[in-house]
């Protein structure tokens, strides 16, 4: 997840303010000014590259159909809550606000999930991935089939 902001933030900075924006307003100021630094060190630390980026985009059906799977399994979003639910639901919850990812994700249980744990996740975050790293989203159909009543033919 972090890899994946740090690209968007590498492309538009405001995802960067808009992801790890400061809660007070007299750091705001600050933070506007250092955050192409801070983007250029982390993206460094995190090995945010495009190559890396769009890999982690590429994998992210298989991913969520683990997650998924786990819930189906009732690992994850079951009554009793444990520590892989409040890890996990952030996560998702924050790929659930970029523009050209939540299509991809919003029909699955993980977006349940997300939303159970973190039903206010922030504003929306504009489409800024490259077109070829969310065609590679719609070349690879999720093995969870959607969610929703049985449709009968007459």
């Amino acid at each position: 997840m972090r890899r994946i902001v740090l690209c968007a933030a590498r492309r538009d900075h405001s995802v960067f303010l808009t992801v790890y924006g400061h809660a007070k307003p007299f750091m705001r100021a600050p933070q506007r000014l250092s955050r192409g630094l801070v983007i250029k060190l982390a993206s460094a630390g995190h090995h945010a590259s495009d190559f890396a980026g769009e890999e982690d985009v590429a994998a992210l059906p298989a991913r969520l159909d683990q997650i998924d799977a786990w819930i189906d399994d009732g690992l994850l979003n079951g009554q009793e809550t444990n520590a892989a639910d409040f890890q996990l639901a952030p996560n998702i919850a924050l790929l659930l606000r970029f523009d050209d990812l939540a299509p991809h994700i919003e029909h699955r249980p993980a977006a349940q999930l997300a939303r159970r744990f973190v039903p206010h996740s922030g504003e929306p975050i504009r489409a800024v991935l490259p077109d070829a790293w969310i065609a590679s989203l719609r070349a690879t159909p999720s093995t969870t089939p959607p969610r929703g009543p049985a449709v009968q033919e007459t």
